[in-house]
């Protein structure tokens, strides 16, 4: 989604699902529509340490505004 978002032609736009556990982020980029959803998973939370690398230089930081 993030290099959607840095050739995104239009405002990018966030959609939450209240109480159905889904979000998605729809993007255009140039002649197309990007579309990306992601959905809550029920039970244990998997072992996030086994699957992103340790020396990982990424990092997300975001600011929310309660409504």
């Amino acid at each position: 989604m993030s290099r959607a978002a840095a050739e995104a032609t239009s405002p990018v736009e966030i959609r939450i699902a209240d109480g159905k556990g889904h979000a998605g982020f729809v993007a255009q980029v140039g002649e197309f529509r990007v579309a990306v959803t992601a959905r809550l998973l029920e039970g244990p939370y998997p072992n996030y340490e086994q699957v992103i690398p340790k020396d990982n230089p990424r990092s997300l930081t975001v600011s929310r505004v309660r409504s």
